[in-house]
């Protein structure tokens, strides 16, 4: 029994776009809220896998020490009203 390897290319071609999304591209922006949080590296590393940014994270915790390791340039904030501006 053979496996095939199946990208995300591929399964994004499969998918049908939305009316009214515009054509997929692999250069959007991203916010997370929360990047603290059990679930944030998972989002951090699609995000990166995906050729796309992190522009901003907040998080009220600094222990954001992976966030570094995926995306240098993001502005992070502690306080949640900062982080609209």
């Amino acid at each position: 029994m053979s496996s095939a390897t199946i990208t995300l290319d591929d399964v994004l071609a499969e998918q049908p776009v939305p009316p009214g999304a515009g054509p997929r591209t692999k250069d959007r922006r991203f916010a997370l809220i929360g990047a603290a949080g059990y679930v944030a590296p998972r989002h951090m590393h699609a995000i990166a896998a995906t050729g796309n940014t992190l522009e901003v994270a907040v998080d009220p915790h600094d222990s954001v020490g992976i966030l570094d390791s995926y995306f240098p340039e993001t502005r992070f904030f502690t306080e949640i009203e900062r982080f609209d501006r």
